[in-house]
């Protein structure tokens, strides 16, 4: 085929496909105009999560009449003339691309009124950028752009984008909180409606944004406020003095950090790295390189969490290239060794300095701690001399406890301990195996039980090295058969590896193929699946079932509360709370809404869950909240502690070890398996089934 040149209509669909790729690009387009003209006031509407419409409308400086042709074609922008400007710019758009784009995409319609006009202007257009209806309308100055059926060009785009609607959603809300995060002295609040509800709810809102920590406090929330601490920017000079081997060019800095972090005392972090958010020049960005040194640093101090981080960046815009993508959220920045280094070091600092307070802390604690306990100790010694007619007074006694608790330790070593209480019974699996059975008893082993449990059976353990060598190299011959599926060991450290292969190997619907072949010491089910071996937990298979049923079909009993608990939340809590009131009903949770109060105080806890001995609260409301924004997909959702409440009650009403079970009631156990979303751990996290070895 001769090459030839793509026709403009199909140039312009190609690359619009680029830059507008998903609901957060949309919004975000949309918003970036709006603050580069200038708005103090921004409010973004959603129709049905954004499938339907979605608007952004602004008090900006408006759109001249001049300018309502080429707003919308490709390439034509106001703020560059030429490549040079691109060091200097200082707007968050530039490559005059995301009109002409969403034109593309979507069926886009602008309602504008210009600072010199005294009338707005309703502007629809097609889909190449053109204008097809233009009529008289009534607005504030400012600019309203709507774009309505979202990829509607893109057949295969656009029912992906509605199968993922959630998810989408989930990415707009996070996108729209960094611009809600940075914008300071600019309110922008996100609505939205529902399509069976004509009602519009605030799902996001940076209040009246004062400041950095206001936009925080309403973004995030109060409680997520408390946790963070001010980041302080250290010298260059500590940098040479922390990491001596880094090279660093600059003999000052060209940069100025700020921000909040959050503080690495144990539970104030979080389990992922999803709350990280980076701003150069006001610019929101993607920084891979320093999300990374800040978790190695944080690790440092707390390794089992990761920080929330909203880091501002400000530097020269000839030292950094914003045009790197279409997105504009990776650059490339001048000196970034230097950069890196400096938030390394400022972070360590900080650290350094809370974790010698907190250990100061913890050292007067343990230290009074440990008096207390001696002066407990002398009161008892000398009470006991006292009843025995002795003439020694408190102060003379001396605290014994430690060669007391050495004494102790000794007597422990010196006594055996019984691993079983029970003889280990045969599981006969076939020829092959049963003579090997046979074989590996040979010198036996006797255990005795410690002093302290002289009631208890002894047990005879028996093993042959020769028996177990042999076993061995079988084992070896079948895992170098590549047919195999299984090919993890059952040992701790195997535990992860044996569960990722179960998962992909093991259908759920094999479970109602298992066959259970007998019992195992009265704690396991062995069951056969083709050629395949597997033992089961009895215990744990029969607790991980009554878990997941108590999860799905509790309905928790509530008690009301004699005074009506005020809720501290964020606008986007609210409205998810607003929206999810039937699965707190669910469990327990009540509440009193007033529409028309303050934003983020909108509710009040009016009855909460009861049972037996446990109390839940305001805290586990905020816990659910956050599952509903971070996992909006997940079926069953509940507290951590009402999750610990169904394990402990699943795990007493389950098939206990020692239980001795007949065919039938093995295979109700296995059965049930089919039925779990999580069918591989119970909720203690013990494995329910693991694979023995392949028979053939």
């Amino acid at each position: 085929m001769a090459v030839a040149r793509l026709e403009g209509d199909a140039v312009h669909r190609i690359c619009s496909g680029q830059v507008i790729v998903s609901l957060a690009s949309a919004a975000k387009e949309l918003v970036e105009n709006s603050l580069d003209a200038g708005a103090t006031r921004i409010e973004v509407f959603l129709k049905n999560y954004g499938s339907e419409l979605v608007e952004v409308s602004d008090n900006g400086s408006g759109i001249s009449p001049s300018n309502f042709k080429a707003i919308t074609l490709k390439h034509y922008t106001s703020k560059l003339e030429n490549f040079s400007d691109l060091s200097r710019v200082q707007t968050l758009g530039f490559r005059g691309e995301a009109l002409s784009s969403l034109c593309a995409l979507s069926d886009v319609v602008i309602t504008t009124r210009h600072v010199s006009d005294t009338k707005a202007t309703r502007l629809e257009y097609d889909h190449s950028g053109e204008i097809i209806k233009e009529t008289h309308s009534a607005r504030e100055i400012g600019t309203t752009v709507s774009a309505s059926k979202l990829f509607s060009s893109l057949p295969v785009r656009c029912r992906e984008f509605s199968k993922n609607l959630k998810k989408e959603y989930s990415k707009l809300m996070y996108t729209l909180q960094t611009y809600c995060l940075v914008s300071v002295g600019i309110s922008i609040v996100v609505t939205n409606q529902p399509s069976d509800s004509g009602k519009r709810n605030i799902v996001l809102s940076n209040g009246t944004s004062q400041s950095l920590r206001d936009n925080v406090a309403s973004v995030l929330g109060a409680k997520q406020l408390a946790s963070l601490v001010p980041i302080e920017q250290c010298s260059l000079s500590d940098c040479h003095f922390l990491e001596p081997d880094t090279k660093i060019a600059s003999k000052e800095s060209t940069f100025k950090v700020s921000g909040f972090v959050s503080t690495c005392c144990h539970g104030e972090g979080r389990s992922s790295a999803d709350r990280h958010y980076f701003f150069i020049n006001k610019r929101p960005m993607d920084l891979n390189k320093l999300s990374k040194a800040i978790n190695q640093v944080y690790h440092i101090y707390n390794r089992h969490q990761f920080p929330v981080v909203i880091l501002e960046i400000q530097i020269k815009t000839d030292s950094v290239d914003v045009n790197v993508t279409p997105d504009k959220r990776t650059v490339f920045v001048q000196d970034e060794t230097t950069l890196l280094c400096v938030v390394r070091c400022s972070l360590r600092k900080m650290y350094d300095k809370i974790s010698s307070t907190i250990s100061r802390q913890q050292s007067s604690q343990a230290d009074n701690s440990q008096e207390g306990k001696r002066e407990l100790t002398k009161k008892f010694i000398w009470e006991k001399f006292s009843r025995l007619g002795s003439s020694k007074k408190e102060d003379d006694v001396e605290c014994v406890e430690p060669k007391a608790k050495l004494a102790k330790r000794g007597t422990r070593l010196e006594s055996k301990i019984s691993f079983s209480t029970v003889p280990p019974r045969k599981v006969e699996i076939g020829s092959t195996d049963s003579e090997l059975v046979k074989e590996s008893y040979a010198e036996p082993i006797r255990v005795q039980s410690s002093p302290r449990e002289s009631k208890l059976k002894s047990c005879t353990m028996t093993f042959s090295i020769d028996a177990i060598r042999k076993r061995l190299s079988t084992k070896r011959l079948l895992l170098s058969d590549s047919k195999l599926k299984f090919m993890a060991r059952i040992a701790p450290e195997a535990n992860q590896a044996a569960l990722e292969e179960l998962q992909k190997e093991f259908k759920k619907e094999d479970f109602l193929k298992l066959e259970a072949i007998g019992q195992f010491n009265l704690g396991f089910i062995i069951a056969k699946l083709r050629n395949d071996l597997f033992i089961v937990d009895q215990h744990a298979s029969d607790e991980k079932f009554n878990f997941e049923r108590l999860q799905k079909e509790t309905v928790l009993e509530n008690q009301m509360l004699v005074r009506h608990k005020q809720l501290e939340l964020t606008a986007s809590q609210e409205a998810i709370l607003a929206d999810n009131l039937d699965l707190f009903k669910l469990n327990g949770f009540h509440f009193a809404h007033d529409e028309t109060d303050t934003l983020g105080k909108r509710f009040k806890l009016k009855s909460v869950p009861v049972s037996k001995n446990w109390t839940f609260g305001s805290e586990d409301v905020q816990e659910m909240l956050f599952l509903l924004s971070e996992f909006p997909e997940t079926t069953v959702r509940r507290p951590s502690r009402i999750r610990d409440m169904f394990a402990s009650r699943a795990c007493r009403s389950s098939v206990m070890i020692g239980t001795a079970l007949d065919k039938r009631k093995m295979t109700t156990i296995l059965r049930h398996m089919a039925n779990l979303d999580q069918p591989w751990n119970c909720p203690h996290g013990r494995p329910t089934m693991r694979h023995l070895f392949n028979i053939k």
